[in-house]
């Protein structure tokens, strides 16, 4: 896994190197989905659906659902319709593919927000201390 630069929307951008040889008729083995925007109509990228049991990602592991595809073989898919990004994937896979034995794929990936527990205080051992206050019901 490669990491490139951060987006201004604050997805991470990943390259990988996903080898296909031993994966069979199952090829990539995802399921894609155009979004497109309520407003304009304007296509906004294409993203992993699903991936498939069996399929050359499954197997890899490094590709998660809801990924954006935006690059395959050196070719940008941004910018691209929706229809036209899919032909691009599909043509790359069916020709680069088979001759090069592994296709390679640029992601944005939503970053993950890391948090902490929201503990009232830590005492000086490190140990998390979490403060029960009782509350009384008054009967009326």
């Amino acid at each position: 896994m490669q990491c490139l630069p951060h987006s201004p929307n604050g997805k991470e951008q990943l390259m990988f190197e996903v080898p296909l040889n031993d994966t069979g008729s199952a090829g990539l083995g995802i399921s894609l989905k155009g979004n497109k925007s309520r407003e304009t109509g304007e296509d906004l990228g294409i993203f992993i659906k699903s991936i498939i049991h069996g399929g050359a990602a499954y197997k890899d592991g490094r590709l998660c659902v809801n990924d954006q595809m935006v690059a395959v073989n050196g070719e940008s898919l941004l910018g691209r319709s929706n229809h036209v990004a899919m032909e691009t994937l599909r043509r790359s896979m069916s020709q680069e593919g088979n001759v090069r034995g592994t296709i390679q794929l640029v992601v944005l990936r939503a970053q993950k927000v890391h948090t902490q527990p929201s503990l009232p205080f830590t005492d000086i051992n490190g140990l998390d201390k979490i403060i029960a206050i009782p509350i009384r019901l008054k009967k009326n």
